[in-house]
């Protein structure tokens, strides 16, 4: 389970918590209407980031074997298959590009 923690980069998520910035700086973060669709915004960028994050790691893997650090990687480690990482990154991308487009009907 770590491993796939570590694949998805869970702990760069706090990041993306700046989607609720204009939010707070406007002075609508108590809006319900605009509360949830930064929530949402945040949960699209958790996803597609972490699609992309796996994506470098794919591509990055020859180099990243050879890295001090990013050697411990799960993919570099060998901890997760590059199959199933590609999988997870493309179900990620869809679910990410998916609430974005959602919220950009909204």
């Amino acid at each position: 389970m770590l491993s796939w923690i570590r694949l998805i980069r869970l702990k760069h998520w706090i990041k993306n918590f700046l989607v609720l910035a204009p939010a707070f700086f406007a002075g609508k973060i108590l809006d319900e209407n605009i509360l949830i669709l930064s929530f949402f915004a945040f949960i699209s960028f958790c996803f597609s980031a972490s699609g992309l994050y796996i994506i470098n790691d794919i591509l990055d893997l020859k180099y990243d074997r050879l890295h001090p650090k990013k050697r411990h990687r799960p993919l570099a480690k060998g901890e997760i298959s590059q199959k199933t990482a590609l999988t997870l990154s493309i179900v990620f991308l869809i679910f990410g590009l998916s609430i974005s487009y959602e919220i950009g009907s909204a």
